[in-house]
């Protein structure tokens, strides 16, 4: 009788590190996976942000280029701009 419990023991024993050693490899798996994700989020944020300051600075460059183009219409535009904006602002 002490037999089999010792044995059954051991099988116990075995079968709890196998399942012990599954779950590790699971959770280094999914670990790895969750890193090369997060990389892989980081690469478009950084290419999302490049792209959008080049955007930004061309956009700034034709306005700058419409100014210099234009500079009597431009104070004008902006003049009435800054007039709407102080109303609208005097109000709320």
């Amino acid at each position: 009788m002490l037999t089999s419990v010792t044995r059954n023991k051991k099988i116990g024993t075995a079968k709890a590190k196998h399942a012990a050693s599954s779950v590790s490899k699971k959770a280094a798996r999914i670990s790895e996976n969750m890193a090369d994700m997060a990389n892989e989020a980081g690469q478009q944020a950084r290419e999302f942000i490049d792209s959008a300051a080049a955007n930004i600075n061309e956009a700034k460059e034709s306005v700058v280029e419409r100014i210099q183009e234009k500079p009597i219409q431009s104070s004008l535009i902006a003049l009435g701009a800054g007039f709407v904006l102080g109303i609208f602002f005097r109000r709320s």
